[in-house]
Formats: C-alpha cells, structure tokens, sequence
C-alpha cells in the first residue's frame, strides 16, 4: 500500500491543478491517510490493527456495492472500475493475509462479549 497507493495518491494530491470536487477529494484523503498510516503501521502494526480492519471493511464494502453489480451484469471488463477493482481485491487479499485473526477475535470480538455478559 504504501509503495503503490502512496505515490500514485500524492502524485495526484500534489500536481492537481482544477479545484477538487468534493467526493474525490474525500477518496484521495483518505488513500493519502491510509498511505501515512501504513508507514507507521510497519513500525506498530498490533497498535495499527483497527486501520488495517477500517481498510479492509472498505475494500469489502466497495468491491460488494461497485465490482460485483459490474461482474454480475458483465460489465466490469472496460469498466472506469476495472483497475479499482484489481487493485482492491489485492490489497484485500493482502489484508486478509497479514491481519492476525486470531489476536483480532481474542482483542477485539471476545473481550467485549466477555465484559458484555458481565454486566
């Protein structure tokens, strides 16, 4: 993510010249922070999880609401979606790979159905 998104996000941040049009500025944003974060996140990556579980449930949601309607209709190929796509399913798969489920669900899922069954 840093490597890729990061120079492509910031090339873009940096060299735009029209005025941004508010949604997109809101996408690049948050690829841009996303970018910074990981940096910090291969220094701290257990204190970064919660990033890294923002991430991937943005993958999931956009691949669920934009790549599959596309796919399902065989419209993806050619489509202004094609390389998001691409590039999300991987960073999904990435994700996928590098998040220890294991700490997740005993951190974050269990602790809290634990401490909600006490009171």
């Amino acid at each position: 993510m840093i490597s890729v998104l990061g120079i492509d996000v910031w090339t873009v941040i940096f060299t735009r010249q029209e005025a941004w049009e508010p949604m997109a500025a809101v996408g690049y944003s948050l690829w841009a922070t996303f970018a910074v974060l990981s940096i910090i996140g291969l220094i701290h990556p257990v204190k970064m999880l919660p990033i890294i579980l923002l991430n991937i449930t943005y993958k999931i949601i956009w691949l669920s609401i934009v790549a599959y309607p596309l796919w399902s209709l065989n419209q993806l190929g050619g489509s202004e979606a094609e390389g998001l796509v691409r590039s999300n399913f991987i960073g999904f798969i990435i994700d996928l790979a590098v998040i220890p489920w294991i700490y997740v669900f005993k951190n974050y899922i269990l602790i809290d159905w634990v401490n909600l069954r006490k009171q």
